[in-house]
């Protein structure tokens, strides 16, 4: 996926607030194990890239990318609680990042 090079489309402001409101969101779940700071950037700029791909005319775009962290949060939470299989196709991102890196299961 193709990335603006400008200062004003750069990732990174987006990347370290994405990352801050995917821990912060862990935290407050009560999750004992945080994934690694790594882990939550790729969760982070997997959302990123959902957001520029499904965005609705009418949702702004912190709207939007809020709804594709609370996802990731939702998904880690899962993750790192349960056993559950996640062999649908809608998980398969998710769950490479989860496996790349060792996120671990209960």
């Amino acid at each position: 996926m193709a990335r603006s090079s400008t200062a004003k489309d750069s990732p990174i402001p987006k990347l370290t607030a994405a990352g801050r409101y995917l821990e912060e969101q862990l935290s407050a779940s009560g999750i004992d194990s945080l994934p690694s700071k790594e882990c939550l950037k790729e969760f982070a700029l997997d959302a990123i890239d959902a957001t520029d791909r499904t965005r609705r005319r009418s949702e702004s775009y912190i709207s939007c990318l809020c709804r594709h962290l609370d996802a990731r949060v939702r998904f880690i939470i899962l993750w790192t609680t349960t056993n559950e299989a996640f062999e649908e196709a809608m998980w398969r991102d998710l769950v490479e990042i989860a496996r790349k890196h060792a996120v671990l299961r209960t």
